[in-house]
């Protein structure tokens, strides 16, 4: 494994810097049982029960990972410190940053330079789980239930990522890292490290862009040779669903790689140069459909057609709308064009993270957009 992201992925010291987010974070590893030491930053309260100190400067100890929930302006100085303080990794939370536009973007880069080579995840995430540790950075509910060994899930998307910890399924899983947007750690760093990880049986992807694709290929060779299955959702096949999914996780510098190649239905060992190398290995996933990849984050978790048997041909084309808070799953359900889909072309209403006022006002407005543009047109 990548001694890089080691004291991420098996943790024995978190920090928990921040508000409500980080307190629910607490929670979360206090209920998946994790048995380190866990401190919390908060210069005016105490963090649900846990040693609370008002700078991280004040840490009794040296956290191995850290969980950072404060605002865009203070992560900045707060990643700073962390990283002066030979922290492990930290987990970045705030959204507001190059998925805003060209001062996001800059504030990005500055977030980078601040964490000085401390592996940085985020930022615009909701974090990392280890079923292994207990350790939970994560500012949320989770289905997860601890073991030794099991597959490793990465998504760009936190609300994705959410939902697949708590699909039923048959297969124990040991990690989940939403990344949000790669900043620093990446999709082709992740899987090359989880690939490697001997507690690791297999890889889910949940693709929006890939941030290395050399690297990434690199990390499928790693995975051909053990015969590690990977299996890769990608978005992105259609330019609606594109737009949607990478919009709001923008890589750093902004780059948007793609992989182009077509997929190889056969297991032969991939050629070792760039994206051809890369689809070509995870095409050799058991869990295909009749183009080679997975078809929806049901079948990204093993499971092969729907209880009809599987999904059936649309009697003719329509044109569907989609309204949904949140952007991974959007994409996803604009992303199927063989089915017929045309899907609307609609405005992007952001919602943000207002009050409940504001997102009543917000559903009306959309459902408002959604019946003028689809009027007198046939909608599924």
């Amino acid at each position: 494994m990548s001694e890089r992201l080691d004291r991420l992925l098996r943790p024995r010291s978190l920090a928990f810097i921040g508000g409500a987010a980080a307190e629910l974070a607490i929670e979360a590893s206090r209920s998946f049982g994790f048995d380190g030491e866990m401190w919390g930053v908060n210069p005016r309260r105490e963090l649900r029960g846990a040693l609370t100190v008002g700078s991280v400067a004040e840490l009794p100890g040296v956290a191995d990972a850290a969980f950072v929930a404060v605002a865009r302006d203070t992560a900045t100085d707060v990643v700073r410190e962390l990283a002066a303080a030979g922290t492990g990794a930290a987990v970045c939370y705030a959204s507001g940053f190059a998925e805003t536009g060209d001062t996001g973007a800059a504030a990005q880069r500055e977030l980078v330079e601040a964490a000085a080579g401390m592996p940085l995840v985020g930022p615009n995430c909701y974090g990392t789980l280890s079923a292994v540790t207990g350790a939970a950075l994560w500012p949320d509910v989770h289905g997860l239930a601890r073991c030794e060994r099991g597959v490793a899930l990465v998504s760009q998307s936190g609300n994705v990522a959410v939902n697949l910890t708590m699909a039923r399924r048959g297969l124990a899983v040991a990690h989940v890292l939403a990344l949000g947007n790669q900043a620093d750690v990446g999709l082709a760093e992740s899987t090359e490290t989880l690939v490697a990880d001997p507690a690791v049986t297999g890889v889910g992807l949940y693709l929006e862009a890939v941030d290395d694709i050399d690297r990434f290929a690199a990390a499928m060779d790693v995975a051909h040779q053990r015969r590690l299955p990977v299996v890769a959702l990608k978005l992105g096949a259609t330019e609606a669903s594109g737009a949607i999914a990478v919009t709001p996780h923008r890589l750093a510098g902004g780059q948007r790689h793609r992989l182009r190649r077509p997929v190889s239905p056969t297991g032969r060992a991939p050629s070792a140069h760039g994206a051809g190398a890369a689809r070509h290995a995870v095409g050799a996933g058991r869990h295909r459909s009749a183009a080679g990849q997975p078809t929806g984050v049901a079948e990204l978790l093993g499971w092969r057609g729907g209880v009809d048997g599987g999904p059936q041909p649309w009697p003719q084309p329509v044109l569907s709308g989609v309204l949904t808070r949140a952007p991974g799953p959007g994409g996803r359900c604009v992303g199927t064009p063989r089915r017929g889909h045309q899907p609307a072309r609609l405005s992007h209403l952001h919602l943000g993270r207002h009050g409940p006022t504001d997102q009543v006002l917000y559903r009306r407005a959309a459902r408002r957009a959604l019946c003028r543009r689809l009027a007198r047109r046939t909608v599924h």
